[in-house]
C-alpha cells in the first residue's frame, strides 16, 4: 500500500525510464512510429533529417540533427522570403542530410511556402519508402542520390546505412 506523499515507483523506474532511449512510453501514443526507429538505426548521430511539415519529435525521439537550420517548417509566414531560402539552402549543402521525410498531403503548401528548397529536394532525393501517421496523411521516405546504403532494414528493407 503506498502512503500520502510517496509513490508506487520508489524504485526509480518512472525516473530511469527517460533516461534509457527509444523513450518509447514519452511518445504521445506511447508506440515509437517505426520511421523513428529507422531512422535512429539507419542515419548516423553527426547527420540531419528534414521534414517537410511540423513534426520535430521525430528528429528529437531518433536523436537526429534538424536539416536546413529549422526545427519545424509550414508555420504561417515563417522564413519563407527568398533570403531564408537562400539560408536553408546554404545549410543543406554544408549539411549531411541522407534521409528526409515528405508529408504528401501537405506537399503543396510546403512547396508554395518553400519553392527553391523544395526544387532543391527533388532534384536530389529518391523515393524508397511511405508510411501512415495518426492523423491519416501520407509520409514518404527519400534518400539522398549517391549516397550508398550499406545494409537494409525492416521487412520493408528499406536502404540503411549509408555512405
Amino acid at each position: 500500500m503506498t502512503s500520502v506523499g510517496t509513490s508506487d515507483d520508489d524504485d526509480g523506474v518512472v525516473r530511469d525510464r527517460g533516461t534509457i532511449w527509444p523513450w518509447a512510453r514519452s511518445w504521445p501514443s506511447r508506440e515509437l512510429p517505426q520511421a523513428v526507429l529507422y531512422l535512429r538505426a539507419c542515419t548516423s548521430a553527426d547527420d540531419a533529417v528534414l521534414l517537410t511539415w511540423p513534426a520535430p519529435e521525430y528528429n528529437f525521439f531518433s536523436r537526429r540533427k534538424f536539416a536546413a537550420g529549422h526545427v519545424e517548417f509550414l508555420p504561417p509566414s515563417a522564413f519563407t522570403t527568398a533570403l531564408d531560402q537562400e539560408q536553408m539552402l546554404g545549410w543543406l549543402q554544408r549539411q549531411r542530410v541522407p534521409v528526409i521525410l515528405t508529408n504528401r498531403d501537405r506537399y503543396e503548401e510546403f512547396a508554395r511556402a518553400y519553392p527553391s528548397v523544395a526544387a532543391y529536394l527533388a532534384s536530389r532525393y529518391e523515393p524508397f519508402g511511405e508510411f501512415t501517421i495518426y492523423d491519416g496523411s501520407q509520409i514518404t521516405v527519400s534518400s539522398r542520390r549517391g549516397l550508398t546504403p550499406t545494409r537494409t532494414w525492416g521487412p520493408q528493407r528499406w536502404p540503411c546505412a549509408f555512405q
